[in-house]
């Protein structure tokens, strides 16, 4: 399957949904002093010794496992384009961090914690290897799990892992670390996860977390700002999404900008883009857009259609690979 077509951002897979009120489309100005150097990182070269290392954020919930397959391929497609680059490592974690400490259908605890799954036939925390190598590894870690916790946390879950002492056994020196996130609805990751998911008011996810709970989220651009400073190396994030293929016809943050502000306009529980039940995450493609604006790299596709430059091409291109 060919990876969707794409806008230069970083990598994260989305089939998604979700929106947000009141949106900004000014572009962030952001301080260079601030960014640890993001900016001077010399351009990545491919070819033999160089490496680049994935995090692939599976979206866990029970609305996200009739399309597993489907973001496998999408997955694999991308990781294919980065091996014919470099050698790729590839490591699994979920955006399942449970409710708060809350028990509320599939929350249960801290849920999957940000740790990396096994993958692999040795039961490895991450693989190496070809294309197929790495594609097989990753279907035999996802698409046979059990769902978890409807309350969809990549921000969380990718500021968690990169906060914790997994990053440091995971990632290789001089790679570039490189987020990869495949969902179906957007982003909900509260500042205070016990108080937001509080059993007494749970009910409909969408409901709690982006209509009541909209002003309790995470900021887009503290969790950019994590991200870029979690290692010396570049940081890259890719997004698959539900945009309409017109809305990436430009690639570059104001229009990602006005493309969200758009959707966000709408009833986010019946106008769905490209005829199916998802439409675009309007957190996730933000939080895309303040990575862009620190230096990172940026990839950003839509599953409603195959043309284009796919993610994975946007990437290696954001990363200055000739």
């Amino acid at each position: 399957m060919r990876a969707p077509s794409s806008v230069v951002l970083v990598a994260a897979a989305v089939l998604g949904c979700g929106a947000r009120t009141a949106l900004e489309l000014s572009t962030v100005e952001v301080d260079a002093s601030s960014l640890d150097a993001t900016d001077a990182r010399a351009p990545f070269v491919c070819g033999y010794g160089s490496v680049i290392d994935v995090v692939y954020v599976l979206d866990a919930s029970a609305t996200a496992v009739g399309e597993r397959d489907v973001a496998i391929g999408l997955a694999a497609d991308t990781l294919e384009e980065l091996s014919g680059c470099s050698s790729v490592r590839l490591g699994v974690i979920t955006d399942d961090l449970g409710a708060g400490g809350h028990s509320i259908d599939r929350c249960v605890g801290m849920g999957d914690d940000a740790r990396l799954l096994t993958v692999g036939a040795r039961g490895s925390l991450y693989v190496e290897g070809d294309a197929d190598d790495l594609a097989s590894a990753l279907r035999a870690a996802v698409r046979e799990r059990p769902y978890g916790c409807g309350y969809e946390r990549p921000f969380d879950a990718m500021s968690r892992f990169a906060s914790s002492a997994q990053l440091g056994e995971f990632h290789r020196s001089g790679a570039p670390l490189i987020f990869l996130y495949v969902a179906e609805e957007d982003d909900c990751s509260p500042r205070d996860a016990h108080s937001l998911f509080d059993p007494r008011f749970a009910g409909d996810p969408d409901v709690l977390c982006f209509v009541v709970g909209e002003s309790l989220l995470v900021e887009e651009g503290g969790v950019a700002d994590l991200l870029v400073r979690a290692t010396p190396d570049h940081v890259g994030f890719g997004l698959i999404a539900g945009f309409e293929p017109e809305d990436l016809a430009r690639i570059d943050a104001e229009s990602l900008l006005e493309a969200a502000a758009r959707y966000e306009t709408r009833d986010r529980f019946a106008d769905r883009s490209c005829g199916d039940e998802t439409i675009p995450p309007v957190r996730t493609t933000r939080l895309a857009v303040e990575l862009l604006n620190r230096g990172a790299a940026v990839g950003v596709g839509s599953y409603c259609d195959d043309g284009g430059r796919t993610v994975g091409e946007q990437l290696l291109a954001a990363l200055g690979a000739p």
